[in-house]
């Protein structure tokens, strides 16, 4: 068996549009992607377009913007060059955002399957066509073949997926099964009918698998579930790493600024009582594969799901979309160590977003319909 991993990333400020750029962006890029080539890996970057838009409208008027932008794309061409890839990520909260006492305001609904079909195709349309301008400043040849919704969200929806072929869209990854929201958007693919395979999605409903071919591929990012042994170390390294913070402050245990931050939808249920918080641990429920959130031994109990889940369906060659989030890394030291990891395991490679969608444009890798889905089942 081989398993294809693509080594995804959405680079993006905070969902409100917090945070310092350099801080939590352009450093924390350049630190990935010299684990990755250190350990001779590809990332795939899903660049957030919106954001560089607005800094660049909003420059005119704030130059301190505008150097931003230019270093914004200073950063993702030069990571292109160097091999990685860049495809498109597209958070609909900025479609209103206004620049006002040195902050950003955002006032767009987060969910873009809420916008009228004619904003989202202004949206994708524009966004699509500023990166592929850009990127062909260094490849004439480049083209932006995949998609993904700020928030996860793209289904249930009448036109999202229509907006994406026409738009030539290869493949959409913003399914991952198992997730559900209520704030701040509201989704729910619990009962999504493919969360491993690519698939023909239903147009109308992304959680759905068609009956015959669709203009799109869903590629749904890998979910699992994680050993109870890796979780406990994770909450015993995690309460470690606080009480060391409290003991080095001599205060409380929140940030200076004691703010919650707006991507909290990131994360998957997390019980409030005693008794859920320690039924949580006893017996872990499914996790996004996002390498951001993950220690270590949690990375590697994901490895291993791969595995079990590709012998159960009988797959000799299948790819696997993994998430990661470089404005949340702290610790770089997991993700290091789980780099040089994968780079050693005789049946895993690394592929890039820009090769996946060739190798389902050739057939290499199967892609479920409704009549295979069934019989899976």
């Amino acid at each position: 068996m081989t398993f294809s991993l693509v080594l995804v990333d959405d680079w993006e400020l905070r969902g409100d549009g917090s945070g310092d750029m350099r801080r939590i962006q352009f450093d924390p890029m350049r630190q990935l992607t010299r684990i990755y080539e250190d350990c001779g890996l590809r990332g795939s970057f899903n660049v957030e377009v919106m954001q560089q838009l607005h800094h660049i409208e909003h420059g005119a008027r704030h130059p301190h913007l505008e150097a931003l932008a230019q270093e914004w794309e200073q950063v993702v061409l030069d990571t292109y060059r160097r091999g990685h890839d860049i495809q498109l990520h597209v958070h609909s909260q900025w479609s209103r955002a206004a620049y006002q006492d040195n902050r950003w305001k955002l006032s767009g609904d987060w969910s873009i399957i809420n916008h009228p079909r004619g904003e989202m195709e202004r949206m994708i349309g524009t966004c699509k066509a500023y990166l592929e301008g850009l990127m062909r400043r260094v490849d004439p040849n480049y083209r932006c073949v995949s998609f993904r919704s700020g928030a996860w969200a793209i289904a249930p929806s009448e036109h999202a997926l229509s907006v994406l072929a026409q738009n030539d869209f290869v493949l959409d990854m913003s399914i991952v099964k198992g997730v559900k929201y209520e704030k701040p958007v509201q989704l729910d693919y619990t009962r999504c009918e493919e969360g491993f395979l690519p698939y023909y999605p239903d147009m109308k409903d992304a959680r759905r698998v068609a009956g015959g071919t669709s203009p799109i591929v869903s590629v749904p990012t890998f979910s699992f579930i994680p050993s109870r042994a890796s979780v406990v170390r994770k909450d015993v390294s995690r309460i470690s790493t606080k009480l060391a913070k409290v003991m080095k402050r001599g205060g409380g245990s929140r940030g200076a600024s004691g703010a919650v931050s707006a991507d909290s939808y990131a994360v998957w249920h997390v019980p409030t009582s005693l008794a859920g918080r320690l039924s949580s641990r006893l017996m872990p429920t499914s996790v996004i594969a996002d390498l951001s959130a993950l220690s270590f031994p949690m990375m590697k109990d994901m490895l291993q799901a791969i595995r079990c889940e590709a012998r159960s369906r009988d797959i000799a060659d299948i790819h696997i979309i993994l998430e990661n989030h470089t404005k949340d890394i702290t610790d770089f030291s997991a993700i290091a160590r789980f780099a040089n990891y994968v780079s050693r395991q005789s049946d895993f490679e690394v592929i890039t977003l820009k090769e996946l969608a060739g190798r389902l444009a050739q057939g290499r890798y199967p892609i479920a319909q409704r009549e295979a889905a069934e019989s899976a089942a």
